[in-house]
């Protein structure tokens, strides 16, 4: 498992930097490339977890994050396939793009800001503010598709990549701190 985190965050950060350093050329409508860009991110966020839901045997207990993931895995496949020459393409994609964007920041609070409230109260207060952000921005994408949004949504997805490996660790960090501060507590009361 410690080496899939790693490869995983190799892999999320790698991607993250090259949505920073190609984004203009990701969202020109001649090329062709934002829905490899959002079919493939699709694919990687979606398939990553329907596979853990599996392994951990959790799809049992989790069907709606499980069913949604399926969902997200077949709409990635369409993006990735099925849209090529359209001449709607980006608008298309943007919009698929959207309502992908503000599922997933839905499940992004549910699953780690108010369950982790309790014991990492900061990352989880960035985490929501990260979320309603994005949630922000992908409404503006679902109302306005296009180049000019996409470009923005470009460079948060890039922003997100990095984001989703870091947040993990941020957790734990802040939960160590939390633990330290208690037994210090505790050991200076006695």
């Amino acid at each position: 498992m410690k080496t899939y985190k790693i490869i995983r965050t190799i892999i999320y950060i790698a991607l993250g930097v090259l949505t920073f350093i190609f984004n203009e050329q990701l969202v020109q409508e001649e090329q062709y490339v934002l829905n490899y860009l959002v079919g493939g991110a699709m694919l990687l966020f979606s398939f990553e977890t329907v596979i853990i839901l599996l392994v951990s045997k959790e799809f049992k207990h989790q069907t709606l994050k499980f069913v949604t993931q399926l969902l997200t895995l077949i709409l990635g496949i369409i993006l990735l396939t099925a849209i090529n020459g359209n001449p709607e393409q980006v608008t298309i994609t943007c919009v698929v793009w959207a309502v992908w964007g503000i599922l997933r920041e839905a499940e992004e609070i549910c699953d780690n800001v108010i369950e982790n409230f309790k014991t990492s109260k900061i990352v989880s207060i960035l985490n929501l503010i990260e979320s309603l952000i994005l949630i922000g921005f992908s409404i503006a994408l679902l109302i306005e598709p296009g180049a000019h949004h996409a470009r923005t949504h470009v460079i948060l997805l890039g922003i997100e990549l990095i984001l989703a490996v870091i947040w993990p660790h941020l957790n734990v960090l802040e939960s160590k701190i939390i633990t330290k501060r208690k037994e210090k507590k505790q050991n200076e009361g006695k």
